[in-house]
C-alpha cells in the first residue's frame, strides 16, 4: 500500500502548508503524480495530516462536508469520514479540540487507506501519539 510505504496515512500530496517537519515529495504512479508526500515515520505523517486539517479549517473548510471539496474527489468521502470518526458531516470542526481532531484523523485515515489500525491509529487512543499544534 502506497500510504504505508511512505508513512503517509492521510494520503497527502506535497507540500503541506504549515508543516516544517521531515518529509519530501516522491514520484509515484497515482493520481497525485510527483507530489505524493513521503515521511520518515508514521508520526511525521500524522503531524503533517494535522497541519493539513488545521489549514483547511482555518480556510473555512470547517466541517467534514466542506473539507470533502478540497480533500477528496469522491463525494462519498465525507459520509465515510463522518461514519468512522463519529463526527456529523456538518458539525463545525475546531483545530484546538484534541478529541475531535483525533477522531477526525482516524476517520480520514480509514477513508484514505481502509485500514487505520495498521498505522496504529484508533478512534480514541492515548493522545500522545496524535501531536497537536504542529
Amino acid at each position: 500500500m502506497l500510504a504505508r510505504e511512505h508513512n503517509n496515512p492521510g494520503d497527502l500530496s506535497w507540500p503541506i502548508h504549515g508543516y516544517d517537519g521531515p518529509g519530501e515529495a516522491v514520484t509515484v504512479r497515482n493520481d497525485q503524480g510527483s507530489h505524493y508526500a513521503s515521511f520518515p515515520s508514521i508520526e511525521d505523517g500524522v503531524r503533517a495530516l494535522h497541519c493539513r486539517i488545521a489549514t483547511y479549517i482555518s480556510r473555512g473548510y470547517d466541517t467534514i462536508h466542506k473539507m470533502n471539496r478540497v480533500y477528496a474527489a469522491d463525494h462519498h468521502w465525507s459520509q465515510n469520514v463522518s461514519r468512522w470518526s463519529h463526527i456529523p458531516a456538518d458539525e463545525i470542526l475546531d483545530a484546538g479540540n484534541e478529541r475531535q481532531i483525533v477522531a477526525l484523523t482516524f476517520g480520514i485515515v480509514q477513508a484514505e487507506t481502509g485500514d487505520a489500525a495498521s498505522f496504529g491509529l484508533h478512534p480514541y487512543p492515548a493522545p500522545s501519539f496524535y501531536p497537536t499544534g504542529a
